[in-house]
């Protein structure tokens, strides 16, 4: 689709990448921040397309496809207030179509199995008397971990059910794998359990949006693969990013001078420490405290999901951004700070609309009585 005329874009105040809250207030006062240039900031150029995320205007074929990929094909597809939902034995999938997302959610029921550690007891040999806890020598168990896929399997798995959804289209994607896993032990009350390696419960496959060679924030699909190949859950926004039109970015100067001065359009989950974000205040006043030193390595062009609205319709645009590359003093660790690297000139930050609130639920009716004669 090619660049359309360009309008002023109307942002809401937070990112969508991190919940659409990223400006939210912290919690408790937050450590100052002195940044550091290790380097002079790159030219990224002057402008750069924005983007939108068009849902699928999704049907109940889309849904029984859908479910029958995740194994779901013998259970009946009902309309709900939002979109639809589908139920099995042990899994249930929701497709909600709120404003402009089309949000699917996959995940099976039943106790949880993964994710963490699992104890086992068993009593001890020579219980105490009184001890309900019967005889019995210490053991310790590990699933085998052989049943949950490799990495690159898991990958392949996931790739395969998401296509026979029809989610990801011919867009770009780019996957990583990321494990879960604990120890599983069973040990007497009051005996010191005894180490045991590690055990992979599942892994978790996320496919992020990939425009101009850089992941989109905000953009992506999870699929959790358990034992056997078996599909734990699936989420993700259902939609199609088109471009909207090409804008102009300001300076990386610029947009280091407001993160400095904390004034940047923050993307995403930010460190506790950063510089000029809103905080409760507290009965006393903080004892100063030595600022944390960033340093910026680098800076590379990005882009991310932020909520735009267009009169009283609400979207999701995607946005060119910065990411400056940023480690702390004596530690050889990097990460992203992400910024809007829109030319402040182009866009403004609002409110949502009103006539985008949820309407208020109305009271329920009296039942209707005859008259008495």
């Amino acid at each position: 689709m090619p660049p359309g005329p360009r309008a002023r874009l109307h942002l809401r105040g937070a990112s969508g990448s991190e919940g659409r809250a990223s400006l939210a207030p912290a919690i408790y006062p937050l450590r100052s921040t002195k940044y550091v240039v290790d380097g002079p900031s790159a030219d990224l150029g002057t402008s750069a397309t924005v983007g939108r995320l068009v849902p699928r205007d999704v049907t109940e074929s889309d849904v029984r496809r859908v479910a029958a990929a995740l194994g779901l094909g013998a259970g009946s597809v009902v309309r709900t207030n939002n979109g639809f939902a589908v139920s099995g034995p042990d899994a249930s999938l929701t497709v909600s179509l709120i404003g402009d997302d089309a949000s699917v959610a996959f995940s099976r029921g039943g106790p949880m199995a993964g994710g963490g550690s699992a104890i086992g007891i068993a009593g001890a040999p020579g219980a105490a008397t009184g001890s309900t806890l019967a005889t019995t020598t210490t053991t310790t168990t590990t699933a085998p971990a052989a049943t949950v896929p490799d990495p690159s399997a898991a990958e392949t798995i996931a790739k395969s059910v998401l296509d026979q959804m029809g989610v990801l289209g011919a867009q770009q994607w780019t996957a990583d794998v990321s494990t879960s896993g604990g120890v599983v032990v069973a040990c007497p009350v009051g005996v010191p359990c005894p180490s045991a390696p590690p055990v992979v419960f599942d892994r978790t496959v996320t496919f992020d949006l990939v425009l101009d060679g850089v992941k989109v924030r905000g953009a992506d699909w999870s699929v959790t693969v358990g034992a056997h190949g078996r599909i734990e859950s699936v989420s993700g926004v259902w939609a199609t990013e088109e471009t909207v039109s090409s804008y102009p970015l300001r300076s990386t100067h610029d947009a280091f001078a407001d993160l400095q001065a904390g004034k940047a359009h923050l993307v995403g989950p930010q460190p506790m420490m950063a510089l000029g974000a809103p905080q409760i205040a507290s009965p006393s006043p903080p004892a100063p405290t030595t600022p944390v030193v960033v340093h910026i390595t680098g800076v590379g062009l990005g882009y991310a999901t932020w909520d735009t609205f267009d009169g009283a319709t609400a979207h999701v645009d995607v946005v060119p951004t910065y990411r400056f590359h940023a480690r702390t003093t004596n530690d050889s660790a990097t990460y992203d700070i992400e910024v809007l690297a829109l030319d402040p000139a182009v866009f403004d930050i609002v409110n949502p609309p009103t006539s985008n609130a949820m309407p208020a639920p109305q009271p329920a009716r009296a039942p209707a009585t005859t008259p008495t004669p």
